[in-house]
This record gives structure tokens, C-alpha cells and sequence, in this order.
């Protein structure tokens, strides 16, 4: 094709569309034909982008999302736009994502994670992510483990008490104080804990939201 066009880079007068670039290319040098429209759209892209930017460094995770998920129509494999995702899903890498109130949003970054994944784009801050995760999640798993240990010490020892002294209330004391203990190592958060730990021990793939 030509037309009256003018490579500005090697002075060809003709170019052809790169269906592997997805652009007007001069059919010499390769130079990309730049139209008013195209750089309309490049510079509402760097803007949008920037500004995705600016409400991450303050807080406004969902401001942050809702600029960048429009521009994947067109950008579908920049791993810049996924990082700003993901960096608004978890908060600024600072939320773990666990129990069931967070379901939509761990699934959320699940396909996040998934799709850099593919395109080569895990960074360190993510693997730093994935390991502080890691480690909070055994943290909580322990200390829930510890509580239920403790909570069955103090049932066998209401029985010994009992058993020797046919003393009841200590007893009824002991046991009230036990049960409350398992009752609050086994809550929501323990409970989701103790999934995210099956999780992590059949993943293989390297995501840690699956």
C-alpha cells in the first residue's frame, strides 16, 4: 500500500499491515505508521496508567483496578497492567487474603498471579509476597495448634481433678475454660488457615492463591 506516505525513518513509500505486531509497518525498515488516533490512544493509555499508579501510593486499591482493567482490551499481555492488579488486590503486597470473606478477591489474584505466570512476569516482590504468606499462614496454623493443646491438657486435667478430689467446680471451671479455647482455635480464621495449608501442600505450580 501507499498513497502518498513517506517512511520518515528510511523514505519508503510503502507499507503493509504486521499482523504479528498488529500495526501498519513500513515494508522496507519496519517502521510502525503512527496515526493521530494511534497516538491519542498511547497517550490515554500512559495517562491512564499513571494515574492507576498514583491512587496505588495512596491507597485507593479499587480506584487503582477499576483504571486498569479497561485498558486490557487492547493490552492484553502487559505485564505492567497485571502487577497494578495485583498490587491493588493484596493491597500493596500487604494483605494475605484469607478466609472466606476473601474468597472473591484470592480467586481474584489467583488469575492475576496465573497470567504473569504465563507471560514470564513474576517479579521478586511478588515471590516475597509469596513467601511472607507462607510464613504467617504457618504462624497462625501453630498457634492455633498450640491453643488446642492446651485446651485438651486443661480437659484431662479437670478429670484428673475431678477423679481425685470429687471436687466439681474447679472441674466445671477447668472444662468451660477448655471448651472456650478450642472454640477459638478452631474459629473462621483457623479454619481457613488449615485449608490455605492443604493448599500450599499440593501446590506445584508456584501461585500461592491455588
Amino acid at each position: 500500500m501507499s498513497g502518498g506516505w513517506r517512511c520518515s525513518a528510511c523514505g519508503c513509500t510503502t507499507y503493509h499491515y504486521s499482523s504479528e505486531r498488529r500495526r501498519l509497518v513500513c515494508d522496507s525498515c519496519g517502521h510502525e505508521i503512527i496515526s493521530a488516533e494511534d497516538e491519542h490512544r498511547q497517550l490515554h493509555y500512559l495517562q491512564t496508567v499513571d494515574k492507576a499508579k498514583d491512587n496505588l501510593r495512596v491507597g485507593n486499591w479499587d480506584t487503582a483496578k477499576n483504571l486498569i482493567y479497561p485498558l486490557l482490551n487492547d493490552h492484553t499481555c502487559v505485564n505492567a497492567l497485571y502487577l497494578i492488579l495485583l498490587a491493588s488486590v493484596t493491597k500493596g503486597y500487604s494483605d494475605y487474603l484469607l478466609g472466606d470473606a476473601n474468597r472473591a478477591r484470592r480467586e481474584e489474584a489467583a488469575s492475576l498471579w496465573d497470567k504473569l505466570s504465563r507471560l514470564n512476569g513474576v517479579n521478586s516482590a511478588m515471590i516475597e509476597y509469596s513467601s511472607r504468606r507462607a510464613a504467617v499462614i504457618a504462624s497462625t496454623w501453630n498457634k492455633a495448634k498450640n491453643r488446642i493443646l492446651l485446651a485438651v491438657f486443661l480437659v484431662i486435667l479437670g478429670i484428673v481433678i475431678a477423679s481425685a478430689f470429687y471436687v466439681a467446680l474447679p472441674t466445671i471451671i477447668v472444662l468451660g475454660f477448655a471448651i472456650l479455647l478450642v472454640k477459638k482455635a478452631i474459629d473462621l480464621e483457623a479454619g481457613a488457615v488449615f485449608t490455605e495449608m492443604r493448599r500450599m501442600k499440593n501446590n506445584t505450580n508456584g501461585n500461592p492463591f491455588e
